[in-house]
């Protein structure tokens, strides 16, 4: 219990959901983020892998700093396996003289009953779609129209589900994350979850008060078909061909 208690007071001291005094963003006047300037049509294909894989190798160090460790420990409680560490074990056996933690659960799993109740509350409803425009009629018109376009698209894409996915995402890995695009097989919007290990973030990144990402690059990673990349990177076929 006593380490458990120190533990958190040193978390007091990390950069956890906190702005980071090198970006000044509650103090600068103007523009308070520009764009990558490496980001550019133009940029060599060796400057784009040399950069991404800077950023994957300090995503990595950024989870195993602790993030992961704590990703899994959640997901463990969540499926009914709240397996201790070898050192709180150790206080709770000399404190509480418990002897057995490696053991199935005998009493119900509460947080996945909490957590599983609170998801479909929270989701009950679509989030309503707020389009603005002038007070012309012909304004009114086009906004009450994209509305319902919107609710419609909302509850044919399914989106409560994805919705109650991405939270519960949140609440285990301590991300959720939801990708945005364009279906051509549907012509349509698509609206996809994405697992947040296969992302890759700015560990300097948080999420502001109008729930926008300040990180300065986001990244997935995602599996192709050798002929399609090449397809894509035409410059690169020897190298992908070999790999």
């Amino acid at each position: 219990m006593g380490i458990q208690r120190f533990k958190g007071f040193l978390s007091l001291g990390k950069n956890i959901n906190k702005v980071q005094d090198k970006d000044k963003a509650e103090t600068m006047v103007g523009v308070i983020s520009e764009l990558n300037p490496e980001l550019k049509v133009n940029t060599p294909d060796e400057e784009l892998i040399k950069l991404a894989n800077q950023w994957d190798k300090d995503w990595k160090k950024e989870l195993a700093g602790g993030l992961q460790k704590k990703q899994k420990k959640a997901e463990r409680y969540w499926l009914g396996n709240p397996k201790m560490s070898s050192e709180t074990s150790e206080v709770a056996k000399s404190l509480f003289n418990l002897v057995k933690f490696d053991e199935e659960p005998k009493n119900d799993n509460l947080i996945f009953q909490a957590l599983e109740t609170f998801l479909p509350a929270a989701t009950k409803q679509n989030p309503e779609a707020v389009v603005q425009s002038d007070q012309t009629e012909e304004g009114q018109t086009i906004a009450n129209t994209t509305k319902e376009i919107l609710s419609y698209l909302s509850d044919t894409s399914n989106l409560k589900i994805k919705l109650k996915k991405t939270l519960r995402f949140w609440a285990l890995y301590y991300i959720g994350a939801v990708k945005f695009g364009w279906s051509e097989k549907n012509d349509e919007i698509s609206t996809k979850v994405v697992r947040p290990q296969k992302l890759i973030l700015d560990p300097d990144g948080t999420v502001d008060d109008d729930g926008q990402y300040t990180g300065k690059y986001v990244g997935e990673i995602i599996s192709e078909e050798a002929k399609v990349i090449i397809e894509k990177f035409p410059n690169q076929k020897e190298f992908i061909t070999k790999v």
